[in-house]
Order: structure tokens, then C-alpha cells, then sequence
């Protein structure tokens, strides 16, 4: 099959969400025909599911790009995501990726296709032992994006506050780091209180 990129270039709209569930439903046929999957009705209009009776796959392309995932088919963890996501198994695995950045982001779902059978066989078949290691990753990439967030939004406001502080505006510079007084470097810090300082010795204008 021509990747999704090419084959579905002609369409737009409807047509291409359309037109990708087909692509999909044939890209990912194995599932019915190696594990005796059958679709399932989807919770939302753009996703396949697929249950075996004892696994959920959730196939779907989102606005961050292609989904793939599987879960329990009773009770599942993430009914609506599904809790194991391919790539958090792929990576546990060190299966091959076999993408590269310079592909379109859609044509990730053929390369998914292709390592899913080996790389996901026991889960497909209802063997989850594999879900605490990819409990664990999931738990350290979401730590990680957190500690970025975090160090992205301290960065930011001493960035700002930076900018203040030469231009002796030291209402901005109080604004910005007292929310973020226990994160300070110690040059930062210093500067809080230096302009702390100087708006308590201002004195107040008198009529």
C-alpha cells in the first residue's frame, strides 16, 4: 500500500477522514485476520476500535498526530485512549522504529502496522505483564515533560524580570519572581530582594 500521505492526497474534508478510516481498516486488517479482532462502534468520529474480547485497540489520528494504542477490553484503564500506547510498548521493547522525521507524520501508521504483529503479540492476545515497565516509562516521560514545563515557565518569567530590573522597574520584577521564590538561582533571588528593597524605601508622593 502507497502510504497515507500519497494515497489519500487527493481528498480533503470528509472525504480524507472518510477516506482514512478506510485506509486504516485495510492497513490493520491482521487484526482481524491473525488475532480475530472485530471493530467495535468508535466513541468519536475520526478512531477505529477493535476488541478481541480480551484487548481494546484504539486506532485514531489526532491534531498531534497518529494514536495507536491498546488496553483491556473489559474494564480498560483509559477507555476512551487506551492505557498502553504502541510506541511506550515499542520503546520498552526497543523495537525498530522505522520512522524518520523527515516523513510525513501520517505515514507513521504504516511503520506502526508493521512492527505491531511482533512487538505486540502477547497484548493482542491478552497477555498484559508487560504494563507495569510501560507504566513506569509513561510515569518518567510525563515527570520529564513536567520538569520542562516548569523550567520553560522559570526561564520565561526571570527572562522578564531581567528586563525589568534594568529599566528599574521593580514592581514588574517582584511580579514576575515571588510566585517562583523556592525555584530562584541565587543571582535571582539576590534581585528579588534588591527590588523589594527599593520599593520599600520608596517614599510615597505627598499632594
Amino acid at each position: 500500500m502507497e502510504p497515507p500521505s500519497k494515497a489519500l492526497a487527493h481528498l480533503t474534508g470528509d472525504d480524507y477522514e472518510r477516506g482514512l478510516l478506510g485506509y486504516l481498516r485495510k492497513l490493520f486488517h491482521f487484526l482481524e485476520a491473525d488475532f480475530d479482532f472485530k471493530e467495535v462502534p468508535p466513541t468519536q468520529q475520526s478512531e477505529l476500535r477493535f476488541t478481541n474480547g480480551s484487548t481494546l485497540v484504539v486506532i485514531r489520528s489526532e491534531w498531534e498526530g497518529p494514536l495507536v494504542a491498546l488496553d483491556r477490553a473489559q474494564n480498560p484503564r483509559d477507555a476512551n485512549y487506551g492505557a498502553l500506547p504502541l510506541w511506550a510498548i515499542m520503546t520498552v521493547r526497543d523495537s525498530p522504529n522505522l520512522y524518520s522525521e523527515s516523513m510525513p507524520m501520517i505515514d507513521k501508521f504504516v511503520k506502526w502496522a508493521e512492527v505491531m504483529p511482533k512487538c505486540a503479540s502477547d497484548i493482542l492476545r491478552g497477555d498484559f505483564s508487560i504494563e507495569p515497565e510501560v507504566d513506569r516509562l509513561l510515569a518518567e516521560r510525563k515527570a520529564a515533560g513536567e520538569e520542562w514545563e516548569r523550567r520553560l515557565h522559570l526561564d520565561s518569567a526571570i527572562s522578564r524580570a531581567s528586563e525589568a530590573f534594568q529599566r528599574q522597574d521593580y514592581e514588574t520584577v517582584v511580579r514576575h519572581l515571588v510566585p517562583l521564590i523556592d525555584q530562584l538561582p541565587r543571582a535571582q533571588a539576590a534581585k528579588l530582594e534588591y527590588a523589594k528593597k527599593q520599593l520599600a524605601n520608596r517614599v510615597p508622593a505627598t499632594d
